[in-house]
């Protein structure tokens, strides 16, 4: 199966290799990696790393644009990669890592059970760490809350039919909560997900993260997610001001 792994890059060049590296060890490989390098002023740091990584492959692609925020990043790298027939890809953070095995694992989700987006456990690191067991899918969770990590493996579809439906995939107007939305609008569109109970990323959350900044003050998001979710499903939610 066609896998495209997209590290969205902004602010943490010197976590990167880290990042290359995890993909690098992947027991099954990506067929390419796009990096996007949004509004970075300075490149150096990013194609240094990229080039010490084409000393081992030369799947990856890198892009460079203005700051357009996560989502639009997204929505740019993924036109691209539909040109291109991709079937599946994964967002993957510049600071974040992948267990050897999650590829595999994911795929091997895809051939057990029929769903367009597959997640995971994970482990946390840097200011706070440990391991989060992550609930078993259903709508209604998901409905009261995000729990599934930016970091899954999702069918291109999804996305297409998410961008059919909103006009743009990715939300730009959810900065820190766009995976969220984006997941709560491809059930409303019929898509499901799976469970894998195992670890198989290491997500990294800094004190000074653009997520964790709009965490501080998330009403006006909240208030912007609630009501799309009463005009897809016709109901009033209650969302706290946790995220994953």
């Amino acid at each position: 199966m066609s896998t495209a792994i997209i590290i969205p890059c902004h602010s943490y060049p010197e976590l990167l290799p880290r990042a290359l590296e995890s993909v690098r060890c992947q027991t099954v490989q990506p067929d390419v990696i796009c990096l996007r390098l949004d509004g970075v002023e300075d490149r150096r740091p990013y194609i240094d790393a990229v080039e010490q990584w084409r000393t081992h492959s030369t799947n990856i692609s890198v892009v460079w644009h203005p700051q357009m925020g996560i989502a639009s990043t997204m929505n740019n790298a993924l036109v691209c990669l539909r040109e291109d027939g991709l079937g599946w890809y994964l967002r993957l953070d510049e600071d974040d890592e992948l267990n050897p095995r999650a590829l595999e694992y994911m795929h091997l989700s895809t051939t057990l059970c029929d769903r367009e987006i597959h997640y995971t456990d994970w482990i946390k690191k840097g200011t706070w760490r440990g391991y989060t067991m992550v609930p078993e899918y259903s709508k209604e969770r998901l409905l009261a809350g995000p729990f599934i990590l930016s970091t899954a493996l999702i069918s291109m579809s999804a996305w297409i039919q998410v961008r059919e439906y909103n006009h743009v995939g990715y939300d730009p107007n959810v900065s820190a909560w766009e995976d969220y939305l984006f997941y709560l609008e491809a059930v409303c569109l019929g898509c499901s997900a799976a469970k894998i109970g195992l670890p198989l990323v290491r997500y990294y959350r800094h004190g000074q993260s653009r997520s964790s900044n709009v965490d501080k003050n998330p009403r006006p998001v909240i208030d912007y997610v609630r009501d799309k979710i009463l005009r897809m499903y016709g109901t009033e939610v209650t969302i706290g001001a946790n995220k994953a």
